[in-house]
């Protein structure tokens, strides 16, 4: 957690920790084993940690690489799929993004992030209703999400709005 907060700081000093970090954690044999899931949970963390910090520096491709190796570790690493997904809407390939925020969502309903990421995908895709339907079940497990009430009113704007 050190290594996270200070990657804002000073990003290069927080990527030395995290591999540091990553030194002292044996690499399971056999990843399908339920005893070695407490390492393999770690390592997904410091790769997906370590991705973001090169997608703050605007290194996508090194990201992308650092979080393909944190979903080898544990597949089941809902911010991974949403950090992919960042990844994507960046590089406007709206179909990959959605794919991983909707994993996302499946791993992890109660996480906020990829909901509102799912809204402004659909919206930049001028699939409004859809939009619609995202900010909706965003906000009905996050009553007091500003972006999913400003997700929603361009959504219900355009569909109103549209022509027949």
């Amino acid at each position: 957690r050190v290594a996270a907060g200070n990657r804002l700081k000073d990003p290069g000093r927080g990527l030395q920790i995290l591999e540091m970090a990553k030194q002292f954690v044996s690499v399971p044999a056999c990843s399908g084993d339920l005893d070695s899931l407490p390492e393999l949970c770690v390592l997904s963390y410091i790769d997906r940690t370590v991705g973001s910090t090169y997608a703050i520096k605007g290194d996508w491709e090194a990201a992308e690489e650092k979080w393909r190796s944190s979903l080898d570790y544990f597949p089941l690493n809902a911010t991974t799929y949403w950090f992919q997904a960042c990844s994507h809407l960046e590089r406007q390939e709206f179909d990959k993004a959605e794919v991983n925020l909707l994993k996302a969502i499946s791993l992890d309903p109660d996480f906020k992030l990829p909901y509102l990421g799912l809204g402004n995908c659909r919206l930049l895709q001028r699939r409004f209703d859809q939009a619609l339907e995202a900010a909706l079940a965003c906000l009905s497990r996050h009553p007091d999400t500003p972006v999913a009430q400003q997700i929603s009113g361009q959504a219900i704007y355009h569909l109103l709005t549209r022509s027949p």
